[in-house]
């Protein structure tokens, strides 16, 4: 195996890596898989460290004041109620999960590394 087939090799294995990822944190599968193929384990530390992206709704984005309302329409209420205390145990799910998903991120970041100098370790011996 020669020195570019190598870097081939290890390019597309990032791009895996970088787009497994990004799909886990509902980011771009696309362009994270891209970043990860043109600069290696950058764009891999950059995911592992990066919070997934969450869809709630805010209240400044929901409000039942409207200036367009089609005639014959009916009135449709947005208020959402909250909780005035904190669901500790959804809480506590929330961070046990972030724990697992950055230990199993760290695990994929290591494999790479080792998959990478055991290919260059096996380069150096057949020379």
């Amino acid at each position: 195996m020669d020195r570019l087939s190598i870097s081939i090799i290890a390019a597309l294995l990032f791009a895996i890596a970088c787009g497994e990822l990004s799909r886990r944190k509902s980011r771009n599968i696309i362009l994270w898989a891209i970043l990860g193929f043109l600069f290696g384990f950058i764009p891999l530390l950059i995911l592992v460290f990066m919070d997934e992206k969450s869809y709630i709704l805010h209240d400044d984005l929901v409000s039942n004041e409207s200036n367009f309302k089609p005639e014959g329409m009916p009135e449709i209420n947005f208020d959402i109620e909250k909780d005035s205390e904190p669901n500790n145990i959804l809480e506590q799910q929330y961070a046990k999960r972030e724990t697992m998903s950055k230990i199993v991120n760290i695990i994929i970041i290591v494999i790479i590394i080792v998959v990478i100098i055991a290919a260059f370790v096996l380069k150096q011996s057949n020379s």
